[in-house]
């Protein structure tokens, strides 16, 4: 039995997801699910997922260049896209119009996502409703493996790797987490600030 965006809608867990575009088509069958980690995600698609975004993958793109990353999304035929809330940015105001303005033309569900809930919580629940359990172990392992790839081998070097690593690290456990030297004194955090523990 195919799993549909209108049936994800349905959950009661994710009564508080909101769709702001495409509402005539959460009849869409989810085939997958991926959070948009670069630009050209595009490439990485098989077709018919459900994609994950903040818009922060594209922060640094012009709002040109972010269309055009959009456009390429139409020959994978995706099923819908989840838009987490996140602080608000002029140039990503921009971003998300012009976001609305593609779903709407193409009939894609957009679906805004409160802040509050993980990524990683809806690929779990998705995976696990369109796979059987071990392909959705899979499926898990591979996601997490690229993303970790993508953070580590990326080509942005001005931000904190490290940093970054812990931030999707905490995402995926759902709990802060923080790497400490052999002395206990904090490296870094996934939370605000490093407490040492004794």
């Amino acid at each position: 039995m195919e799993y549909t965006i209108e049936k994800l809608l349905a959950e009661e867990q994710w009564k508080q997801l909101n769709v702001i575009e495409g509402k005539e088509s959460c009849k869409r069958k989810i085939e997958g699910i991926r959070i948009i980690e670069v630009p050209e995600m595009a490439r990485y698609l098989t077709g018919g997922e459900l994609l994950l975004t903040s818009l922060y993958v594209y922060r640094d793109c012009s709002a040109e260049e972010f269309y055009q990353y959009l456009i390429a999304f139409e020959e994978k035929h995706i099923s819908g896209i989840l838009l987490k809330e996140r602080e608000q940015i002029s140039e990503k105001e921009k971003k998300i119009k012009l976001l609305k303005t593609y779903c709407e033309s193409k009939k894609i569900p957009l679906i805004e996502m409160p802040k509050k809930i993980s990524f990683w919580e809806m690929i779990s629940f998705v995976m696990n409703r369109i796979f059987t359990k071990d392909v959705a172990r899979l499926r898990y392992f591979k996601l997490t493996q690229d993303n970790f790839n993508t953070l580590s081998f990326g080509r942005d070097i001005t931000s904190s790797k490290t940093q970054d690593i812990l931030e999707l690290l905490s995402d995926m456990v759902d709990n802060p987490v923080t790497l400490y030297y052999s002395n206990l004194n904090c490296y870094v955090t996934s939370g605000a600030s490093c407490i040492i523990q004794i």
